[in-house]
């Protein structure tokens, strides 16, 4: 969900003002092949939230009068964390971060899942819903987690959430398949199919897993893959990246998720040395570079979330 403030971050960025937003951090690439501890993206600027915990110290994310759970925004929390502990031998940073290690093993579901619990209307979610990006980002944490506690529990639950990449989003799980193709599913949702970051971050928990020798998570990170190199022209709009394939009318990314794409993709790069990844990476940020494209993007965007977003049945 987007609040208001990140809307304003947003829509400003568009005129030249640089966010400072927390949701904004920069991501730079830190994916080490040598080293399965660190993470694939710098995430420690997510460790600086200061809002608001529950009795247990677990950072709650606040909309309006809620506040909640959000397993999304914990890993990114318990990311951040790690990354602090990684480079600074912090032991407060690495408690943060093995509690919400703890939180995600005690509230894993039987069938391996995490639910969003916020409903997302614009996107077409109207109750809690799987997400393949909270599993990706999961298995990322709990992988991590296991290596530095030692803890078996930490493992099992890792092993665990891959069950939902290998169902249908019409029978709880977070995968689609079109023409062939497996996509991993942000949002579960007609209303806003195959977005490209949520897909990445749900990948980097299949390699997290693969990289162990773990089978099941090799297959699936193979037939991601294959749907990834196959689809990444058709999220080039030719002077943007797409946030994400729409039924309608283009959705281009903001200037932040076009900055995470270009991150992403030079993750990808460096995991697979593929040489179209690179390609549509180094374009990306010539897109970037252009001071004028991103004012291009604005009436296309303003079209897709307030004239079509929503619009699509489940």
């Amino acid at each position: 969900m987007i609040n208001l403030s990140e809307q304003i971050a947003n829509l400003s960025e568009y005129f030249g003002v640089r966010s400072t937003h927390y949701y904004h951090a920069s991501t730079p690439s830190t994916y080490d092949p040598a080293d399965p501890l660190v993470y694939y993206v710098d995430e420690s600027a997510r460790a600086a939230y200061t809002r608001r915990f529950d009795a247990q110290g677990i950072p709650l994310y606040v909309e309006g009068r809620s506040a909640v759970h959000l397993p999304v925004f914990l890993c990114f929390y318990a990311l951040g964390h790690l990354e602090i502990y990684r480079k600074q031998k912090n032991d407060e940073s690495l408690a943060r971060f093995l509690k919400i290690a703890d939180w995600l093993a005690a509230n894993q579901n039987g069938d391996g899942v995490w639910l969003n619990p916020l409903p997302n209307r614009k996107f077409g979610l109207h109750q809690p819903s799987p997400s393949a990006m909270i599993q990706g980002l999961a298995i990322s944490c709990l992988h991590r987690a296991a290596m530095v506690a030692d803890n078996r529990r930490f493992h099992e639950a890792a092993a665990a959430a891959l069950m939902a990449y290998g169902k249908d989003v019409r029978h709880g799980g977070v995968a689609t398949v079109t023409d062939g193709h497996v996509f991993y599913e942000e949002y579960p949702s007609n209303a806003c199919p195959h977005v490209l970051n949520g897909f990445l971050y749900a990948m980097w928990g299949l390699w997290d897993l693969a990289r162990t020798g773990n089978g099941m998570a090799a297959d699936l990170y193979n037939q991601g893959f294959r749907t990834f190199i196959e689809w990444l022209p058709r999220y080039d709009m030719g002077f943007w990246s797409r946030y994400n394939l729409s039924n309608g009318p283009d959705n281009p990314a903001t200037l932040h998720y076009h900055r995470l794409h270009i991150d992403q993709l030079t993750v990808m790069h460096q995991i697979s040395a593929h040489d179209l990844i690179r390609e549509y990476r180094d374009k990306w940020q010539g897109y970037l570079d252009n001071r004028w494209n991103p004012l291009r993007t604005l009436p296309k965007k303003l079209r897709w979330r307030f004239f079509y977003s929503g619009s699509a049945s489940d």
